[in-house]
């Protein structure tokens, strides 16, 4: 269905009850069709008043405290602003420990747990918990990396140079001589 919107003039289809341009609540006289008359060409334009539209039956809505009559403030802040759930919803969500199971284990899963830890980390519906929990096993891995990158070199240095002050002849000898 489309319909004109009695506010701003936007030509609004589909069954919302407001406008998506400027939010002002959408009557259903304004339907543009065959017994209208309207030219459905000429969509995003206001209708001229050659276009037979039914004005006079149109009940214009009278703002009382940011609502209009017969809709209540749910949904809306107090400046009349509307408020989306959505995406707080699933940020509220408490975990289950089936879940928290779950996310340890594909969390220690190698290159797959890195890139999930991503995912959950910067995901705009993961819990926050989970978010949270991910963020923290990202600095995890971060220090890993740089801490493995810094002290591996050094330990592998180490072990080498212990491996090259063994006399391994002498050791060989020894342990030879001890065989039965």
């Amino acid at each position: 269905m489309e319909r004109f919107c009695d506010k701003c003039g936007s030509l609004v289809s589909g069954e919302g009850d407001f406008c998506p341009s400027c939010g002002a609540r959408m009557s259903s006289v304004f339907d543009v069709g065959v017994s209208s008359g309207v030219d459905l060409k000429k969509q995003g334009t206001m209708p001229s008043t050659s276009d037979r539209m039914p004005y006079s039956t149109v009940p214009t809505p009278t703002p009382t405290n940011n609502t209009y009559q017969g809709q209540s403030n749910y949904g809306q802040q107090p400046n009349g602003q509307p408020i989306y759930p959505q995406g707080s919803y699933m940020q509220s969500q408490e975990m289950t420990v089936g879940q928290w199971f779950l996310t340890i284990f594909l969390s220690c899963l190698h290159l797959i747990g890195l890139v999930l830890l991503f995912i959950w980390a910067f995901s705009a519906t993961t819990p926050t918990a989970k978010k949270n929990y991910a963020r923290a096993m990202l600095i995890f891995w971060a220090i890993a990396f740089v801490l493995g990158f810094f002290l591996v070199p050094i330990f592998i240095g180490t072990l080498v140079s212990v491996f090259r002050e063994i006399d391994w002849e002498e050791m060989f000898a020894a342990l030879l001589l001890r065989l039965p």
